[in-house]
C-alpha cells in the first residue's frame, strides 16, 4: 500500500504523491484515490517479472479475489460507479478514516470490489 515512510521506493513514491495531492487541494470538490492490489491485465509490452508474479497470484485470485489482486475491469467499474454510489457513506472502510479532509476518498482494494458491485 502507498506509504511515504516505506523502505520500498515505489510505495514511498505513491504515498508522497497521495500526500501532495491532498495538501495541494487541486480538487476542492472531490479527490478520489484508488489503492488496488496487484492489477491483473494483459499488456502489449512484456514485463517478465510482472508476468511471473501474475502467474503465481492466479490461485489467490481464484480463492480470495480481493486479497492480493484486482482485475483491471473491476477497477474500471469501481471508478465509473464511485460518483453515483450509495455505498460511499455506508459500507466503505475508508470513511472511518476521518483524519482526511471531507472531500478526500481513499478506496482500498476491498472498497474497490464493493464499488464495482454497486448497481
Amino acid at each position: 500500500a502507498a506509504n511515504k515512510s516505506s523502505i520500498f521506493f515505489y510505495l514511498q513514491l505513491k504515498g508522497e504523491t497521495e500526500s501532495d495531492l491532498i495538501s495541494l487541494n487541486l480538487f476542492p470538490k472531490c479527490l478520489a484515490i484508488y489503492r488496488p492490489a496487484t492489477l491483473l491485465c494483459s499488456r502489449v509490452e512484456s514485463r517478465l517479472a510482472e508476468r511471473a508474479f501474475q502467474i503465481l497470484l492466479k490461485p489467490f485470485a481464484y480463492l480470495a479475489p480481493t486479497l492480493l489482486t484486482t482485475p483491471i475491469d473491476i477497477l474500471a467499474k469501481a471508478m465509473a460507479n464511485a460518483p453515483f454510489s450509495s455505498k460511499l457513506k455506508t459500507d466503505l472502510s475508508v470513511q472511518q478514516e476521518r483524519s482526511l479532509p471531507k472531500n478526500v476518498y481513499i478506496f482500498e482494494n476491498s472498497d474497490i470490489f464493493l464499488l464495482a458491485s454497486d448497481n
